[in-house]
């Protein structure tokens, strides 16, 4: 019985990972994605995207400290680690919370950019002229927190 279980389980996990990347792709055709910004990289996920290339740029977001997430841990964890920076690699652009982490950062990948978290200005006056026509998605939680209408509003 417990067998039985976790198959189904695990199976029921990864035909939901199938609709999730199918609709993805679905969504990406329709609205002619050619920029896709992620915070995430986790193994499955990441080398989903990477099939998308070259016709797909991929830019990552680091989002926590590169020695408190890549450095240290178990042998499974270095493992894990290991496979997640061979498939960071294959991306355009790295974004990197600081300098400090920018620097681990190109030990692996060439095209690191640093964006600071803290934003102490805005600018209120967009021109126009300066906006790109590209068509880019950002997915994310819909909160105050990740400032979407400050994205909306530079495009």
């Amino acid at each position: 019985m417990i067998v039985s279980y976790f198959h189904f389980y695990f199976n029921e996990e990864r035909q939901m990972k199938r609709v999730f990347i199918d609709k993805l792709k679905s969504v990406i055709e329709k609205f002619k994605i050619n920029i896709i910004v992620t915070p995430a990289y986790t193994n499955e996920f990441m080398a989903e995207l990477i099939r998308l290339r070259p016709s797909i740029r991929l830019v990552v977001e680091s989002h926590t400290a590169f020695t408190h997430h890549m450095q240290g841990g178990s042998l499974i964890d270095r493992f894990r680690h290991f496979y997640e920076l061979r498939v960071i690699r294959q991306c355009d652009l790295l974004i990197a919370l600081t300098q400090s982490d920018a620097i681990h950062w190109r030990k692996y990948i060439d095209t690191v950019l640093v964006v600071p978290n803290a934003v102490s200005f805005y600018e209120e006056n967009l021109d126009a002229a300066d906006k790109d026509p590209s068509r880019i998605i950002a997915v994310g939680r819909y909160t105050v927190q990740k400032r979407f209408d400050r994205l909306i509003d530079a495009f």
